[in-house]
């Protein structure tokens, strides 16, 4: 019965149904009575046409649910449930179509668990914070200024200009200044939260330490002592691909993160050469480089990216989750909503 094919339909409901209350029964007597003066010819002592007849059963299958009896004599307690479905929350739907909330669809008749939240996630707030109307309205307004070189957000002694944050448009390719400012944001909010020390060099530091060494960026950390941050991010930017390299000063790891799967164990190395050079002139001793470890990330171990365009923005997020010590959850589908998040965050000089 679960292909909803039933010899005879009008039988069949009065089986199913006959431990519903007496209104009910009414109903399906009536209905019954109607079916068996069709196969004879008459309703209410009139003649009746054969056509009619199988239109009377046609509507009987179409009004009943294609279910197992069960669910016909469950559904028969409550006549009023059968008029109408019950109404559906589709917030989250529309939050979705929207781009306010990019996530995997669900079936609405699935009860699906709510992951349970780690104490990092509590402490930090909502890992997706929805983007109110007047947000979204903010963000829309900056993208359509006309003037490519107008200056929309500075600090940090940084500016990002319209041209600038238009890189963080749908498909577009994030630039060196837009990383920036949203590493420096990383940085700022670590030392409001005072619960991870975050140190992040520009994207212009790898290229002068690959090449010239130590010797060249040397004056790059003059007023800075490094070694008092946990955690030490390195943009990187290899040719058309953005990635980033993190040395945890307290796990005594330099790990490589890339959205497409790329391995760069050499990056690591020389990054590890960079601190050893580094504490031996801050401390004016030899860093033990022997309990340390260098690694790249395997693709199945972090997101990845599936198009050509949000490396940028898979780096800005690895940098973020990893400064706030939450996992790397996101997906590619949450790239346009961090994509208009970003923005937001850049004209208010504010992580969410």
């Amino acid at each position: 019965m679960r292909d909803g094919t039933l010899a005879n339909p009008a039988v069949t409901v009065w089986r199913d149904v006959s431990s519903a209350r007496p209104t009910t029964d009414r109903w399906f007597s009536a209905c019954l009575s109607k079916s068996r003066g069709l196969e004879n010819g008459k309703v209410d002592g009139k003649p009746a046409l054969k056509d009619k007849t199988e239109d009377a059963l046609v509507r009987s299958r179409e009004w009943l649910p294609s279910s197992t009896s069960l669910n016909v004599t469950a559904q028969a307690q409550k006549p009023a449930a059968l008029k109408q479905p019950p109404d559906l929350d589709l917030s989250s739907e529309i939050a979705t179509r929207l781009n306010l909330v990019d996530r995997e669809p669900v079936v609405p008749s699935q009860v699906t668990a709510q992951p349970k939240k780690s104490v990092a996630e509590s402490r930090c707030g909502q890992e997706f914070p929805v983007l109110t109307k007047e947000m979204l309205q903010e963000v829309s307004l900056a993208l359509g200024q006309k003037d490519p070189n107008l200056v929309l957000s500075s600090a940090f002694k940084l500016r990002i200009t319209q041209r600038d944050l238009a890189t963080l448009s749908d498909g577009s390719w994030l630039n060196d200044e837009v990383i920036n400012f949203y590493l420096n944001l990383v940085m700022s909010r670590s030392e409001q939260d005072g619960s991870r020390k975050v140190y992040s060099f520009s994207t212009f530091f790898f290229p002068k330490l690959r090449g010239g060494g130590h010797a060249v960026v040397r004056r790059w950390t003059k007023a800075v002592d490094i070694f008092l941050y946990d955690i030490i991010l390195v943009p990187l930017h290899l040719g058309v691909h953005w990635s980033l390299a993190v040395i945890d000063l307290k796990a005594k790891t330099v790990k490589y993160y890339d959205s497409m799967g790329q391995r760069h164990d050499d990056i690591c190395s020389l990054l590890l050469v960079y601190l050893k050079d580094e504490y031996k002139i801050k401390k004016s001793k030899e860093l033990e480089v022997s309990k340390w470890v260098v690694s790249s990330l395997k693709s199945s171990e972090i997101p990845q990216q599936n198009n050509g365009s949000d490396c940028g923005v898979f780096t800005c997020k690895y940098a973020d989750y990893i400064a706030r010590g939450l996992p790397l959850t996101f997906t590619q589908l949450n790239m346009p909503y961090f994509r208009k998040k970003m923005i937001w965050e850049i004209l208010n000089q504010r992580l969410l």
